[in-house]
């Protein structure tokens, strides 16, 4: 079987990955204003149950999951603040 040119195999990487970071923008921008449950990993970062990275404006220890409000979206991920622990 043939090889691809390369010139061919670059422009269709930044074909998707420009259509990945698009869909990722929707994505992330539909959950502002909505409540999460956030596994929290460290520096109060965590993730929802469908991995979107958040970075929370409370302390929270490592290992909790919390309900967390989603406030704000950027190209890196989400920000939200803490409405619930569950211990």
């Amino acid at each position: 079987m043939p090889q691809t040119d390369r010139i061919v195999i670059k422009r269709r990487a930044a074909v998707l990955r420009k259509v990945g970071d698009r869909s990722k923008f929707v994505y992330f921008n539909r959950l502002i204003g909505k409540v999460k449950n956030v596994l929290v990993e460290s520096n109060n970062r965590g993730y929802t149950e469908s991995y979107a990275p958040v970075q929370l404006e409370n302390d929270v220890n490592r290992g909790e999951i919390v309900k967390v409000m989603i406030n704000e979206s950027s190209p890196h991920g989400l920000t939200g603040t803490v409405i619930k622990n569950f211990r």
